[in-house]
């Protein structure tokens, strides 16, 4: 697969290059048509593709049009596709899904069954897949159709940026061996009773072995095995070979038909092949060339062969239809285009729907002018009736899922698929900003103060964040922090980079040298100062290289905190925006002695890439043990009970984390609390947060209980975040509380408030004007999510795998929490993958969350 370059022009609107032949239109006279009562429509992930289910009726019966509609362009291509050779059938969704396993870049999201086949599963007429030639249409009008037919078979093709080609090829083959030179009259299509007398042509891309045409006979018939030693099989081009046999097919089977990958055959009768074949086993080497007389396919990147033309120029044609099938109810497959380029691939019905109220297929001229009404300018026939499939994905993440019903009751296997490819590429990570030695460069030449305050720690490993404190002259109002010199990348469009203000007012604009050495800026962007933002800086015209950061301040600030993470790449609208999703082998709480292996691996296919991971981190209660996705334990933990963080980050900066807990083997898990079960899903969590002083229990009735299935209270978050915190509360007694509720918060939380207070952990809520904290209301998943991202705003660095299926539920002031919150490892969905953000949280499912946020 070639690696495409986004800098192509996207396809152009289309091209008239089609070669028409005697055909009528319909003109002022009415041409039935579905009549279209609703559309449903629901984008994919990424590509700007669409997925319609069109509803309407026709002679007073439902009819379904199901589509896959997109604008083609180098990033969004259709691709012709076979699972194995020419002759092998498979499901539509096991031709696109093995295509799509094939690729090293991109993705299939979608496809429809393809052109039309024999008994022997051969795709008939000209196949060109990526700039391969696998097979093309007879010197006839075409393999399979009477000379004297009045139809006429239709090729549709596209360039390699997807523009529409569309016509009845015409192909010169000839193969020429020294001073002997004999016509082909087809490649990889068996002959037929017209093809009497002539050679044609076959390599292992048609099968393992060579089927024959039934009723047709093929005794005797002669085979110069050839070696094949240069060229290319492409349209236009040529294959050389060496001589390497001349045998006689007498009978149709495996051993006696074979075709061997590596070699070409030309086949036929004896007086035909023999003077080529002496030729050959004398020294001459054969050469056989794929001349197209037309010249329009010079420029086909995929073909395949389809039946009629439909529509043309606007209108639907009327005449010249495939008698056979041209007035049936069946089932029908059709590619078309508007005049503007947009493509859509169709499948006209449900034929299985049972009842009579439901309409069995179209007559083609009726799903012709079906199209027309929708606006479309050319449509070509694809194979119909049970072979009609269309499959999409809905996401990135989500699989192939058939859309129609097809007439069969399953998928038919079919001869080859029209898949719609995504080729978009992903974002490039340039540089890890805690990586990087800052200077700073002040407007009028002022000097100032920078500090690099934090590079890196347990909550910045792998791909860091950078915290930047500065201080400017009075006189200066800007402040350029430069990283040395960053290339970008060919058809980078923007960068961007994480960045959190701290406060508010701050300006942000990326700088930028020019070819000549000159220097340009992006336009400036304000910062909000609420956490963590993603801030995409498009890059001004002729910029080649970035050199910088420039901060100016507001409200006559002379000095600032900033935080920034994460250099990237853009190279057009869509970004990857999933993180790796982590599995651990194995799961859940190990023993920590000397020889465990703790193992995880990471993968999110976002960009159909596999798995999309550039690094991974394995710490030990925040210590440091491995840049690599599987460490082995030297020794026993040296605690009873220790967390293990696990960690993944891909190529665009996204990281997620993962968590487990090692016990020592002398360890008893109920040696703390009386009320705490030694095999409970939060025994060891629970442990782990008694040991770390985070969590304690009620002693009131003699013994220590941990009371893991009450739920939390406001006021208990509050102090085991400041615990957490590692600060003091008494020292906040002082603080003033603006809380109209101040006097129901139990004693000994007080200074615990205060401090999350004035440390912004936690806030009340204002009703009516007045403030309140609420410190007995028990809290909820949603206010746990907000109130960490408060004490640990580099969470935002990370960002989670997947979307709960609640998500809709999230209420806005938690979305950014409860994503980051996941991300980072501490909230998983549970067995529904819900998050629940307005359930009460337990005090053993606190535990849990401590664990995990622990430094």
């Amino acid at each position: 697969m070639k690696i495409r370059n986004l800098c192509k022009k996207a396809a152009l609107p289309l091209a008239l290059m089609c070669m028409l032949g005697s055909l009528t239109f319909a003109g002022d006279a009415a041409i039935a048509s579905l009549k279209i009562r609703w559309i449903s429509s629901t984008a994919t992930a990424y590509g700007k593709a669409k997925i319609k289910t069109y509803n309407g009726t026709f002679n007073g019966k439902t009819g379904i049009v199901q589509s896959l509609e997109f604008t083609p362009g180098a990033a969004l291509v259709p691709v012709v596709v076979n699972s194995d050779t020419n002759i092998t059938r498979f499901a539509v969704t096991t031709q696109l899904g093995g295509y799509d396993t094939s690729l090293k870049t991109g993705q299939v999201i979608g496809g429809v069954n393809g052109g039309f086949f024999n008994t022997y599963g051969n795709a008939e007429g000209l196949q060109i897949r990526n700039g391969k030639l696998l097979s093309t249409n007879s010197y006839k009008k075409d393999s399979g159709q009477d000379s004297s037919a009045p139809y006429e078979f239709y090729t549709a093709g596209f360039t390699e940026n997807g523009a529409l080609i569309y016509g009845i090829p015409n192909f010169s083959i000839t193969a020429a061996a020294g001073s002997v030179t004999k016509s082909v009259a087809t490649f990889n299509q068996l002959p037929h009773a017209y093809d009497a007398g002539c050679v044609w042509m076959l390599n292992s891309d048609y099968g393992s072995y060579a089927k024959w045409d039934t009723g047709y006979p093929h005794l005797n018939y002669y085979v110069l095995v050839l070696k094949k030693t240069g060229g290319s099989y492409t349209v236009g081009g040529s294959v050389t070979g060496t001589f390497v046999g001349y045998r006689t097919y007498t009978t149709d089977n495996a051993a006696a038909c074979k075709l061997e990958s590596g070699n070409f055959y030309l086949v036929g009768p004896k007086s035909q092949i023999k003077p080529l074949a002496d030729a050959a086993q004398s020294g001459d080497s054969v050469t056989v060339s794929f001349r197209e007389t037309t010249g329009k396919w010079a420029t086909a990147y995929n073909a395949l062969r389809g039946g009629n033309l439909l529509v043309n120029k606007g209108k639907a044609v009327t005449n010249g239809l495939d008698a056979s099938i041209a007035s049936n109810y069946v089932a029908r497959s059709v590619l078309a285009v508007k005049a503007s380029g947009e493509t859509g691939l169709f499948v006209f019905d449900n034929r299985s729907k049972k009842g009579s109220e439901y309409l069995a297929g179209m007559p083609l001229v009726n799903a012709a002018q079906t199209l027309v009404d929708l606006g479309y300018y050319t449509a070509v026939n694809l194979d119909g009736g049970g072979s009609s499939t269309i499959a999409a994905r809905s996401t990135a993440a989500g699989a192939l899922s058939i859309l129609n019903d097809p007439s069969d009751g399953s998928q038919r296997p079919v001869g080859n698929a029209l898949a719609l490819v995504s080729f978009i590429e992903q974002d490039k990570l340039l540089n890890d900003f805690e990586t990087l030695n800052f200077s700073a460069v002040v407007a009028g030449g002022a000097a100032a103060t920078v500090q690099l305050i934090q590079k890196n720690s347990v909550e910045y490993s792998g791909i860091g964040c950078a915290e930047i404190g500065y201080t400017l002259p009075a006189a200066a109002s800007s402040v350029r922090l430069t990283q040395g010199n960053v290339v970008l990348p060919a058809g980078t469009t923007a960068i961007a980079a994480k960045i959190d203000g701290l406060s508010s007012n701050i300006k942000v604009q990326a700088t930028f040298t020019t070819d000549d050495g000159g220097t340009v800026q992006s336009a400036a962007v304000t910062l909000s100062g609420d956490g963590y933002k993603e801030i995409v800086f498009p890059v001004p015209s002729g910029a080649a290289v970035y050199t910088g950061l420039t901060f100016t301040r507001g409200n006559g600030k002379t000095s600032g905190t900033l935080r920034v993470d994460n250099l990237i790449a853009r190279r057009g609208a869509a970004a990857d925006t999933v993180s790796p999703a982590i599995t651990l082998s194995p799961a859940g709480t190990q023993k920590g002695v000397k020889g465990t292996v703790l193992k995880m691996s990471a993968a999110d296919n976002a960009w159909g890439s596999g798995v999309d991971a550039k690094s991974y981190e394995i710490f030990l209660d925040n210590v440091h043990k491995a840049s690599a996705a599987t460490y082995t334990l030297t020794e026993p933990v040296g605690s009873l009970v220790t967390r293990v963080t696990y960690e993944a980050a891909d190529n665009n900066g996204n990281r997620t984390r993962k968590y487990s807990v090692l016990t020592r083997s002398d360890y008893k898990p109920t040696a703390f609390f009386k009320d705490v079960k030694a095999s409970g899903w939060a025994t060891d969590y629970i442990n782990y947060c008694y040991r770390a002083k985070l969590m304690e229990g009620d002693t009131t009735s003699g013994q220590r209980r941990f009371l893991g299935t009450r739920t939390a209270s406001r006021a208990e978050l509050c102090a085991t975040l400041v615990n957490m915190k590692k600060v003091n509360a008494g020292s906040y007694a002082s603080v003033k509380l603006p809380y109209a509720d101040a006097a129901d918060i139990p004693s000994w939380a007080v200074n615990y408030v205060k401090a999350a207070y004035k440390l912004g952990i936690m806030t009340g809520t204002k009703v009516d004007g007045k403030m309140y904290f609420y410190p007995k209301r028990s809290i909820t998943r949603a206010e746990v999510a907000s109130a960490i991202r408060a004490l640990l705003p580099q969470l935002a660095g990370f960002r989670p795998s997947g979307a709960f299926k609640d998500a809709s539920s999230i209420p806005d002031w938690a979305k950014d929490a409860v994503n980051d919150a996941a991300a980072f490892g501490i909230f998983e969905g549970d067995t529904e993958g819900k998050f629940r953000p307005g359930a009460s949280i337990t005090r053993n499912e606190i535990a849990v969350v401590l664990t995990r946020l622990n430094k």
